[in-house]
């Protein structure tokens, strides 16, 4: 495990993923649009507090995160997006395809079940195609 974040490109950083925070977590990338944070996907969900640290060691302000969009339903993409949402207030964006297995709780299309965990996370906003 590597500690710490990587700029990918000139506001784009790497903030968690298998060589960042932990190996059950996909890459996590925060976006700083002029001080107006967007991340996206959050890893696994064990690894929050580091995904928050690594922030903060940039320089940034976790709170300053307004949305956070996940690419996908599985777990590995979608499990500390209930963690932003509650401590932060980060809205939670989601294409409508995947909607539903996060809204359910589907432990098979979130591919919970292989991470010996589920997920409930509510509805707040889905993306068309």
């Amino acid at each position: 495990m590597r500690n710490g974040s990587e700029e990918i490109i000139n506001g784009v950083y790497l903030i968690g993923g298998p060589n960042v925070t932990q190996a059950d977590d996909a890459a996590v990338y925060l976006i700083d649009f002029a001080g107006d944070l967007v991340m996206i996907d959050s890893g696994a969900g064990k690894s929050s507090s580091q995904i928050v640290r690594n922030i903060e060691m940039l320089g940034l302000d976790p709170s300053k995160i307004s949305h956070l969009i996940l690419t996908h339903c599985h777990i590995d993409h979608i499990g500390a997006a209930p963690f932003f949402r509650e401590r932060y207030g980060t809205k939670i964006l989601i294409h409508e395809l995947d909607a539903q297995a996060i809204l359910t709780g589907d432990s098979i299309k979130t591919a919970a079940n292989w991470y010996g965990t589920t997920f409930p996370l509510r509805r707040q906003r889905s993306i068309s195609n």
